[in-house]
């Protein structure tokens, strides 16, 4: 039975947020256009276009991301490319908790900084296989980041490492 996880709906919200606010920056400049003010009118409508590309950019790169588990592995398709890591390959698992700040000072933390993740800490889930590679799930990036944790956790090996109680300022 394959279970599938997407992006999280914090992302798409906040790329139709930068979405309506350039519709507002642009209907703006075009009232100060009409009034004799192209230097503001300019900066408006460059404000307007930089929110719609980081909109389009947010939801291209992490709102369309795909997790796919099954008997066999999970695989990862973000940033249109796909990992497949199978389940008897993953030697360990750890869930950090903790602010953004200290999560990138562990090289934890990578994607946008979304307003929520500023408001609350953040929690990471690492999954390390054996070629000595690993990928991180964040939570605030999976829809259903709760059920995505317990359903590899179901899935993964007796003999895996599996630490979620760890803190960003712990060593291991």
């Amino acid at each position: 039975m394959d279970r599938q996880y997407g992006g999280s709906g914090a992302v798409r919200n906040y790329a139709a947020m930068l979405v309506v606010d350039a519709a507002v920056l642009g209907w703006d400049g075009v009232g100060l256009w009409s009034e004799n003010s192209p230097f503001f009118a300019f900066l408006y409508v460059f404000l307007a276009v930089g929110c719609v590309a980081t909109g389009a950019l947010l939801y291209t790169r992490w709102g369309r991301a795909r997790y796919r588990l099954n008997p066999d592995g999970i695989e990862v398709a973000r940033h249109g490319e796909t990992k497949t890591v199978r389940w008897a390959d993953i030697a360990g698992i750890s869930e950090f908790k903790g602010p953004p700040i200290a999560l990138e000072g562990r090289a934890l933390f990578y994607g946008p900084l979304l307003p929520l993740g500023l408001l609350a800490g953040e929690r990471v889930l690492e999954i390390i296989h054996r070629p000595g590679a690993r990928f991180l799930i964040r939570e605030s990036l999976v829809e259903g980041y709760g059920g995505l944790r317990q359903d590899i956790l179901n899935y993964v090996g007796r003999d895996t490492l599996v630490n979620l109680h760890a803190r960003y300022w712990r060593r291991q």
